[in-house]
């Protein structure tokens, strides 16, 4: 399970930032309809499952002002994966827009969504 909280008080919905839920089409396996979008809001909690099928991400890019970050904090639930279930750990994200084109990007979702890769992928705050 993942739960994520919005921490930025005073962040306008026209700034995007909301979390997009999307279908995992079977077919294709990966992201299929978005299906729920749920908005920014401070203090506001969404918990939502972290499976291999659950898609999720920014549905449109930020465009909050210079100096205004979208903070949050997530917090995950995880127990002893059932008989046969798969070995991927970590969560996985949708691309947006031409994102789902660019190879650099759909290389850092595989990435980041592999146990054994993804600390390699997030940067050093001495960096």
């Amino acid at each position: 399970m993942n739960l994520i909280v919005y921490l930025t008080p005073g962040w306008k919905e026209q700034w995007g930032g909301a979390l997009g839920l999307w279908a995992h089409d079977q077919a294709a396996n990966g992201p299929g309809a978005l299906v729920k979008q749920v908005a920014c809001r401070f203090n506001q909690a969404i918990l939502f499952d972290t499976s291999q099928s659950s898609w999720h991400g920014l549905p449109e890019p930020l465009t909050c002002p210079a100096g205004v970050t979208r903070n949050s904090v997530a917090v995950y639930y995880v127990c002893r994966p059932r008989q046969g279930a798969s070995e991927r750990g970590k969560a996985l994200f949708h691309p947006h827009g031409d994102q789902a084109n660019d190879p650099a990007v759909l290389e850092l979702i595989r990435l980041r969504s592999q146990v054994g890769s993804a600390a390699a992928v997030y940067r050093d705050k001495k960096e």
